[in-house]
């Protein structure tokens, strides 16, 4: 499958479980390799309006704000920009894992890009 094809098929998957779920909480990949929890009422549009277009959606789960909410209060310390980015820690990438596990995809482990 091409990036345009793969693209089309995340969208309509993303469009036919947001058909069934008024909001989906969400973990995307900045270009800057942070990972970004949020919450949408229109995920495609978001992931366009986050830095620049650019971001990798890593994984998603109906929800609303009081579930984004909870993640953020689980991941509270871990916070690199405002309360909502993070460094890919091991705590982190469990929150994720968590969201991608229902959803059949492999869990995810970054590798460590910036200096300690």
């Amino acid at each position: 499958m091409t990036g345009g094809s793969q693209q089309r098929f995340r969208n309509e998957a993303i469009r036919a479980i947001q058909a069934s779920c008024p909001r989906l909480v969400y973990a995307i990949r900045t270009r800057d390799d942070l990972v970004k929890i949020g919450s949408s009422a229109n995920l495609i549009q978001r992931m366009r309006e986050i830095k620049g277009g650019t971001a990798e959606l890593l994984a998603f789960k109906p929800g609303d704000w009081s579930d984004e909410l909870a993640i953020h209060h689980r991941l509270k310390g871990h916070a690199t920009e405002g309360r909502e980015y993070y460094f890919p820690s091991k705590a982190v990438l469990r929150e994720v894992n968590a969201m991608r596990a229902p959803l059949g995809l492999d869990p995810i482990v970054f590798e460590r890009r910036w200096a300690d």
